[in-house]
């Protein structure tokens, strides 16, 4: 819900989601005209780096055992990629 009422810079999301894994969520953002948003997912799995690139739609991919720091370094690099930006 709180990505049809807001527009998010950047989502990062967790691949193993309560329901499923979260490709259906990745495709409703895209689907959303959310194109231009990047998608960091992440899991502790290393398995789950397939979600990266087409047909599912992240940038980038990590594992929860990422520190923080390198967690913010791939957001802040992607917030500056030009294809993140608008205009």
């Amino acid at each position: 819900e709180a990505l049809r009422t807001n527009r998010p810079d950047c989502v990062v999301l967790d691949f193993n989601l309560s329901d499923g894994n979260a490709f259906p969520v990745c495709a409703e953002i895209r689907a959303g005209g959310g194109r231009k948003t990047p998608i960091v997912m992440f899991s502790s799995d290393p398995s789950a780096a397939e979600c990266v690139g087409a047909p599912h739609g992240a940038a980038k991919f990590i594992l929860k055992t990422t520190p923080l720091e390198e967690l913010l370094a791939v957001v802040n690099e992607l917030l500056l990629a030009p294809e993140t930006q608008s205009g």
